[in-house]
């Protein structure tokens, strides 16, 4: 049974890792889909292989980005049902070294562009629709060498309680979720190389010893996208195979 059947989502930084895949299992459960990522040529690439998808450029930190985007949605579609906020960028540096570029440039995308999201598709979104966004599990916990991405993980995850309440009464649901490691692009290229003899350390932390695949991310996305969740709105949930739930020895 198809769980978004004509439904339209617009899925951000949809051209690689959770995006894509968020795409594929949302296509497969019958949504039609607007594909928005800064890398347009992958956007359209992933595009073509789906139905009733189309592809936009959008740098999220841009607000009439966000409008021409949403436009294009309602132009090809006739309405916007659903939400994935999930474009992001990771950049690692100790607290006492992070310029303000970097700090700024995490915010932009991670933080500004989550709200721009909410604020823009918000305001078009038709009743029982549902927003989600792709926060972390560093919205949920401090990890050394990365404020900048904390602070702004952390501010989606109480952005997205604000929206959840004041978007209620228009029928609309907002949560936020909250990955540990995947298996993306970003996690390769961001991740410093362990010290020889602790390449196990980081895995250590995990009670399931892996990290996730895009596709697990996904499934939780599709959740929440679809009326499964009904009665969920301002909640954080996890998929982060047991970090949280505390120590493995």
């Amino acid at each position: 049974m198809q769980k978004l059947t004509d439904k339209v989502a617009l899925i951000t930084g949809a051209g690689a890792g959770v995006g894509a895949a968020t795409a594929r299992l949302f296509a497969a459960n019958g949504a039609r889909l607007v594909l928005a990522d800064i890398d347009v040529e992958a956007a359209r690439a992933l595009a073509e292989e789906l139905p009733d998808a189309i592809a936009v450029k959008l740098d999220v930190g841009d607000e009439a980005g966000w409008q021409a985007a949403v436009e294009q949605a309602q132009a090809a579609f006739g309405g916007l049902d659903i939400l994935i906020n999930n474009a992001g960028i990771d950049r690692s540096a100790p607290l006492l070294d992070t310029s303000t570029e970097l700090y700024n440039a995490v915010i932009a995308t991670n933080q500004l562009g989550c709200f721009l999201g909410m604020k823009t598709a918000g305001a078009v979104l038709r009743k029982g629709g549902s927003i989600v966004n792709v926060s972390s599990l560093a919205g949920m916990i401090g990890l050394p060498g990365k404020v900048a991405y904390v602070a702004s993980k952390f501010a989606v995850r109480g952005m997205t309680k604000v929206a959840a309440l004041e978007l209620a009464s228009r029928g609309i649901r907002v949560n936020s979720v909250h990955p540990g490691a995947v298996n993306t692009r970003m996690l390769s290229e961001d991740q410093p190389a362990p010290p020889p003899g602790q390449e196990g350390s980081a895995l250590d932390m995990v009670a399931m010893r892996r990290i996730a695949e895009p596709s697990e991310v996904a499934a939780l996305n599709l959740y929440l996208a679809s009326d499964d969740s009904s009665y969920s709105t301002g909640g954080e949930f996890v998929v982060d195979g047991g970090i949280l739930a505390g120590p493995s020895f």
